[in-house]
C-alpha cells in the first residue's frame, strides 16, 4: 500500500509539477531507502 502511494505521488508529480528525471530519481532512491530502514526498525 505504501509503495502504491508513492507511486502515485510520482506519477502525481510527473502530471502536475513537471518535474524532471532526476528529481523523480532522487525521491524515488529517498522513498526506498526510507522504506527499507522502516522495514528494519518493524521487523
Amino acid at each position: 500500500m505504501l509503495a502504491l502511494a508513492a507511486v502515485m505521488f510520482v506519477f502525481w508529480g510527473i502530471k502536475y509539477k513537471k518535474w524532471t528525471i532526476t528529481k523523480l530519481l532522487v525521491i524515488l532512491i529517498v522513498v526506498s531507502l526510507v522504506g527499507a530502514f522502516l522495514g528494519i526498525l518493524t521487523a
